[in-house]
């Protein structure tokens, strides 16, 4: 099967570089490099806002300046969930004043001062980066209803503050550049609670897909049964409704633990993943975890990144 650079995409992670020791702009080139058409920005509170009353958007503007060049199409991220471990990107010197933040289970506009930070945040952000070329979509709130999931210690935005974010960026998307949200497609508690505001205020479906690295045979299990329950189940209702599908997180590396990799990376299954998601209405697929790969510095993994749309 042959692969357009038109259908893939890259997620670019500051932080995850970082955490992989990686040089911050060559990371950066060596991604926009690649031979694909998308890339998805995440741009996280912590960082625009160091300071209460302060904002930097300065290592922000860079990246979006290098993917213009690029040419690349731009996908922004944005809100207090946004992609990469711990999930939420607040600044210290809010959750050091809500701590409630921190909790499991926290609904995380639960306090109207954090409310009306957020709202605040949003529009910043919107005004500053929504006039830019190549805007492809944007998302409030990466997994945002996602109760179940461990690693953003069960933290979630509710659908009431959501429609709040929403009303924000609508008032300044004045040319009407397409809102994505993503479904949490690994727990089908959450993407069945999900499934209906997601697709009533979105014109992208997203969905984040992590599976072909679980080293545990009953997580391994649950992951599959909700693939097989959840993209067909998706992709009919993106049909009925003219929604547009995108693979906003797919998983490249495995999964680490101690600094270790849980298993062995599996290139097969890797493009089979592609395949499948493609063939199922996926308009793009945007991979996930890539700077972990480049951190093995081995030419057989950075490689298999070209190939991608190299081969057929």
């Amino acid at each position: 099967m042959h692969i357009s650079p038109s259908q893939l995409g890259i997620n670019i992670h500051l932080a995850g570089i970082r955490h992989f020791g990686l040089d911050e702009k060559n990371t950066i080139q060596i991604m926009l490099d690649l031979p694909y058409q998308h890339v998805r920005i995440p741009i996280p509170f912590d960082e625009i806002a160091p300071r209460k009353g302060v904002w930097d958007f300065s290592k922000r503007d860079y990246l979006l300046e290098q993917a213009s060049k690029h040419n690349k199409t731009i996908h922004l991220q944005f809100g207090a969930k946004t992609i990469g471990w711990p999930e939420v990107w607040l600044p210290r010197w809010l959750t050091d004043t809500h701590p409630y933040i921190h909790k499991a289970h926290a609904c995380i506009d639960e306090e109207k001062e954090v409310q009306e930070f957020l709202l605040q945040a949003l529009a910043k952000t919107t005004k500053r980066y929504i006039s830019l070329k190549n805007i492809g979509s944007i998302q409030i709130e990466n997994e945002a209803f996602c109760r179940r999931l461990s690693v953003s210690n069960f933290r979630y935005i509710s659908q009431e503050f959501h429609k709040k974010e929403l009303a924000v960026l609508k008032k300044y998307n004045k040319t009407h550049i397409p809102i994505l949200q993503n479904l949490p497609l690994n727990n089908v508690l959450d993407m069945f609670q999900a499934l209906p505001y997601v697709f009533q205020n979105s014109d992208v479906i997203g969905l984040n897909i992590y599976n072909q690295h679980i080293a545990s045979p009953i997580l391994r299990g649950f992951n599959t049964a909700g693939l097989r329950i959840g993209l067909p189940l998706v992709k009919g209702l993106s049909f009925l409704t003219k929604k547009q599908l995108y693979v906003t997180e797919l998983q490249t590396a495995p999964w680490l633990s101690g600094g270790k990799s849980t298993t062995k990376f599996s290139e097969k299954a890797f493009r089979n993943m592609i395949y499948a998601c493609l063939k199922n209405n996926t308009k793009i697929v945007f991979l996930w975890d890539i700077e972990q790969i480049l951190s093995k510095g081995s030419d057989m993994h950075k490689n298999l990144l070209t190939q991608l749309v190299t081969n057929r």
